[in-house]
């Protein structure tokens, strides 16, 4: 039956609608051809911003916001040691810091002077003495870092300072 626009019904010989057991009193009702996808009740509509309501009051009368944690992003074991030793690599930059090693010095060459006298430091000297030693040392691990893989091994120990020491004749 299709329904006019005075809400009578009248006989459609075209529809092949099923037929429908009395609701409400009346009888011979249809059901609509409407496919199960029409039917389907929706959780959320895609007009979201309806209206003058923030995002907020939209959310709280009746979606859930859902907020996914996110990991903090991991690296492999080994990978941060390889940026850092091409970062220290990369740069000419000193790496003991200025004022520790001004102390050591001073600390130093109080051991070494005598009562009267007072030794004193030029910046220029310091920076010197630092750079020197910053450049031995690092060519000193370097033959130790050999000698521990010689040894097949990837820990630098004590043992290979000192052969590294020792092959260089200073010991």
């Amino acid at each position: 039956m299709v329904r006019t626009k005075k809400n009578v019904p009248m006989h459609n010989p075209m529809n092949n609608n099923a037929r429908v057991g009395s609701i409400n009193g009346e009888t011979n009702q249809t059901v609509p051809n409407i496919s199960h996808k029409e039917i389907r009740a929706r959780k959320h509509t895609n007009n979201v911003n309806i209206g003058k309501g923030n995002k907020n009051s939209i959310l709280e009368k009746g979606m859930k916001k859902t907020t996914r944690i996110r990991r903090p992003h991991r690296y492999r074991p080994g990978v941060l040691a390889l940026k850092e030793i091409r970062a220290y690599q990369a740069s000419t930059q000193l790496l003991i810091p200025k004022i520790p090693f001004v102390r050591v010095v001073k600390e130093i060459t109080r051991l070494f002077e005598l009562p009267d006298e007072q030794l004193r430091y030029t910046p220029e000297a310091l920076l010197a003495l630092q750079t020197a030693s910053e450049a031995y040392l690092v060519s000193l691990f370097e033959d130790a870092y050999l000698c521990s893989l010689h040894a097949n091994r990837v820990t630098l120990m004590p043992k290979d300072i000192h052969l590294a020491r020792r092959i260089r004749g200073r010991d």
